[in-house]
């Protein structure tokens, strides 16, 4: 099975080597709809970076809706199942950093990231621009929305993370289908 936990490109280029993924059509299949999956994760966050941006710079378009935002936001996580859910889930990736595939999967990033920093110089030089947007415009937040910064982009990259393992099982079942009817 082709493991997402690498970065975008590492998921788009593994299905072509994967021994899962069965004829060379299917292997290109499944590395267009990861790559493609991997730009809409890209675009999502690349969006939300762009709106809190614009937000931060219009504020005062913005103060009364973040004023009604925060305090039913401040109400839900005071209350019982708020208080509960934060809990859980500081448990939960406590218990995630812990587990085999994540050492595995860091393990694997770690020698693989050599291979790949040409790669990452280039997209590196053109996302710098959109990093100190998003720095900025972070800097400039109130608690309560680098709070809702960081979970909107953790949100659109978890969406993505799930779409690619929607994907890689989507094509190597076609493998199996493939293989079967052969």
């Amino acid at each position: 099975m082709t493991v997402f936990l690498g970065s975008p490109t590492l998921t788009t280029i593994a299905p072509l080597v994967s021994s899962d993924k069965g004829s060379f059509g299917n292997r290109v299949n499944c590395a267009g709809s990861q790559a493609w999956n991997a730009i809409a994760t890209g675009a999502t966050v690349g969006a939300t970076v762009v709106v809190t941006d614009y937000a931060v710079k219009h504020k005062d378009q913005f103060s009364k809706l973040y004023n009604g935002t925060k305090d039913v936001a401040q109400m839900a996580v005071d209350s019982k199942v708020g208080q509960k859910a934060t809990s859980y889930l500081k448990g939960l990736g406590t218990k995630i950093k812990e587990t085999t595939l994540f050492k595995d999967a860091a393990k694997f990033i770690s020698k693989m990231q050599g291979k790949f920093k040409p790669i990452a110089k280039k997209v590196s030089s053109l996302l710098t621009p959109y990093v100190k947007m998003a720095k900025n415009a972070f800097n400039k937040l109130p608690k309560g929305g680098k709070v809702a910064f960081v979970a909107a982009i953790g949100l659109a990259i978890l969406n993505g993370i799930y779409k690619s393992g929607q994907i890689d099982q989507k094509y190597t079942d076609r493998a199996k289908m493939e293989k079967n009817m052969v």
